[in-house]
């Protein structure tokens, strides 16, 4: 294990270095001997970085280095593809819009059991989890990590939580503001490099439209989860700069508010993803912290049900679980 996990940490890491380089600087690359290929050298580091074994974190940090400058949308088209195809029997890619530049809109449904479409998971009475990134186009890690997890679990020979879970993943929201790609759209924010854009090619913030459903995006979504009717919906966020000590914030309802008969079960939700997250070493809130005052340290943090205009709010206004995570 030792011997493959060192030899995905370094010949991942110039497979793509060599595919960086010039023209010429790669063809000489090639004739001494050192092959070349993106695609190839990202995965080997992402395998290495979730092997374990001591070349675990210097992998992780190779790979930080890498989404720093990389990951556009159409390589999240591909990825959606790829794990259809590696695991036909467990995994769907589908396209459920298209945004107003004419980007695909696509999904990922997977599950240990080949339970990859809305009509199977009604006639068995399963579970449905959706979870989403970038609606948000500057703030993507949510793309990256629900990849790599949902390629974990497929992998694995029993498949984990989607032997009981149907689970549903949109890489990317807003795809047209994910494309407006560059170097200071985000300027307080650490990494990546370069970033999408916050809202649509019309200029419409996603995270404020799901009650008025203005963003053909949006209309797009809000048809996805009526199709599938999730149990749980999660919006995967990132702060743009602020510094904080906690390092997450996972915002549950209804617990503050909406449905009386369900706040209790949201709060125990809440209560367990606060003691898992922590026992994985991280500092969780299970509020944002901001401010009951703009700009007013005094007045304490700010707590309530936000309003259905926000995807937790939306989600919970139908009596099931919207989360947030930033």
């Amino acid at each position: 294990m030792q011997r493959f996990t060192y030899a995905g940490l370094t010949v991942g890491t110039y497979r793509y270095i060599v595919s960086t380089l010039s023209a010429p600087l790669r063809l000489m690359a090639y004739v001494a001997g050192f092959g070349g290929g993106k695609e190839r050298g990202i995965k080997m580091l992402q395998e290495t970085a979730v092997a374990g074994g001591e070349n675990r974190t210097d992998a992780m940090f190779a790979l930080v280095l890498v989404y720093n400058r990389e990951r556009r949308y159409d390589e999240a088209l591909r990825l959606c593809r790829e794990l259809e195809r590696a695991y036909p029997r467990r995994a769907r890619c589908f396209v459920y819009g298209t945004t107003p530049e004419g980007r695909e809109l696509v999904a990922l449904a997977a599950s240990a059991d080949g339970v990859v479409r809305p009509l199977q998971a009604r006639t068995k009475d399963r579970p449905v989890v959706l979870f989403q990134g970038g609606i948000h186009a500057g703030e993507i890690d949510g793309k990256d990590a629900g990849f790599i997890l949902l390629r974990e679990l497929l992998a694995s020979a029993d498949g984990g939580p989607l032997a009981r879970v149907t689970a549903v993943f949109v890489p990317v929201v807003n795809p047209d503001g994910h494309e407006r790609f560059g170097a200071n759209h985000r300027p307080n924010q650490r990494g990546p490099a370069e970033t999408g854009w916050r809202t649509t090619a019309q200029n419409l913030n996603l995270n404020r439209d799901y009650a008025k459903a203005d963003a053909p995006e949006m209309r797009a979504l809000l048809a996805l989860l009526s199709e599938w009717d999730p149990i749980a919906y999660a919006d995967l966020h990132v702060t743009d700069g602020a510094q904080f000590e906690h390092d997450l914030a996972v915002l549950v309802e209804p617990r503050h508010g909406y449905d009386p008969s369900l706040r209790a079960e949201g709060q125990a939700l809440s209560d367990a993803l606060v003691a898992r997250l922590a026992s994985d070493g991280h500092l969780p809130l299970d509020f944002y912290p901001a401010f009951a005052e703009d700009g007013n340290p005094a007045s304490g943090f700010a707590r309530g049900a936000p309003p259905p205009r926000f995807g937790n709010g939306y989600w919970a206004a139908r009596n099931r679980f919207g989360i947030l995570l930033e």
